[in-house]
């Protein structure tokens, strides 16, 4: 089973040694440049975010879309959805 681990460069060695690896074992390693670090950071940060915030109801989309589609095509009123 593979472990991931993140770390900085400089202390990438003694993150390893102290995870418990075995010193045989492949490892990969990539190596981000600071406008990935940032954009990772920020992903993060987004999702961290939505996870707080309150959930979509698949319901209410669902009909908005509808609404929206009818709209934009009336021909589409009387349309059933199979399910």
């Amino acid at each position: 089973m593979s472990t991931r681990i993140e770390s900085t460069v400089e202390d990438l060695p003694a993150v390893l040694a102290k995870s418990g690896v075995s010193g045989k074992q492949h490892v990969s390693v990539t190596v981000y440049d600071d406008d990935e670090t940032a954009k990772i950071i920020e992903l993060r940060r987004l999702i961290d975010e939505g996870l707080e915030g309150d959930y979509i109801d698949g319901e209410e989309v669902f009909a908005e879309l509808r609404r929206n589609l009818v709209q934009k095509h009336p021909e589409l009123k009387d349309a059933t959805v199979k399910v």
